[in-house]
């Protein structure tokens, strides 16, 4: 295939409908789904996209939490490189409130399926979101209290982004 040259406005349809067959290939053969591999950036860049999906708000020491009871012990600087990527590719977002950074998603989406408990019952995503809301939208501590108010400003942030869109 010709490379893309500045010098080159126009470029022959049938160099582009050839690489379009090709790229369509390509992505057929790709698997849809794919065995969880800590060893994985990537899969491990989507874990974190779905841990924030089910426990938002949520702060770093808590995604380090929630990946160390997984038994995926990794460094702090690997998971702010992690988020960092997910940011600029529009997956998470973050409000800073008060003196704390809480991570939410921006797609409602299910990035990653989890398998059964040890007691063989499957994992729901949303019982499981909503246990996470409820841990803390009953308390009245200083930390509940930001944690709640971050989450109205992120719902507000959200639907103000959805009526510009």
């Amino acid at each position: 295939y010709p490379w893309p040259d500045p010098e080159v406005l126009k470029y022959d349809n049938d160099f582009l409908d050839d690489l379009c067959v090709n790229i369509k290939e390509k992505l057929s053969s790709i698997p849809k789904t794919e065995q969880f591999s800590k060893d994985n950036s990537g899969h491990i860049a989507l874990l974190i996209t779905e841990i924030i999906s089910l426990c938002a708000p949520i702060q770093l020491s808590e995604i380090e939490s929630a990946l160390n009871s997984l038994g995926i012990n990794i460094s702090t600087k690997i998971i702010n490189r992690s988020i960092y990527l997910l940011q600029k590719v529009g997956f998470i977002d973050v409000l800073s409130y008060s003196s704390n950074k809480y991570y939410f998603p921006l797609k409602e989406r299910k990035w990653v399926k989890f398998g059964k408990t040890k007691d063989n019952k499957l994992i729901d995503n949303q019982q499981l979101k909503m246990k996470v809301r409820q841990s803390f939208v009953t308390l009245t501590d200083p930390l509940s209290k930001r944690r709640i108010t971050a989450l109205r400003q992120i719902i507000a942030k959200k639907e103000m982004a959805e009526e510009i869109n």
